[in-house]
C-alpha cells in the first residue's frame, strides 16, 4: 500500500467522521486541527465547507491565551536563572 492510498483513505474516513460528530464536537475538531497545522494548511481547513463559524472565536480567544503563557514561561526560566 502506498503512503498516498493511506492519505486518502484517511482523508475519505475523517469526512464521514466529521458528519458524524454532534455540533460542539466538530467545532472541537477544526479548532484541534487548526492549531496542530502549519499556517498554511490551517488557511485551507479554514475554507472547509464543514467548518463551524464559531471556530473562529475559539481560536481567537486560544491565540490571546498564548503570549500570556509565553510571558509566564519566560518569567519562571528568567526566576529559575536567578536562583
Amino acid at each position: 500500500m502506498t503512503d498516498l492510498a493511506r492519505e486518502k483513505a484517511f482523508g475519505q474516513t475523517v469526512k464521514a467522521w466529521l458528519s458524524a460528530l454532534p455540533h460542539e464536537e466538530l467545532v472541537q475538531a477544526f479548532v484541534q486541527f487548526e492549531q496542530a497545522a502549519s499556517a498554511s494548511n490551517a488557511k485551507k481547513i479554514a475554507t472547509h465547507p464543514m467548518r463551524p463559524a464559531a471556530v473562529d472565536a475559539l481560536l481567537e480567544r486560544e491565540q490571546a491565551k498564548r503570549p500570556a503563557a509565553k510571558q509566564e514561561q519566560h518569567a519562571k526560566v528568567e526566576d529559575v536563572a536567578k536562583s
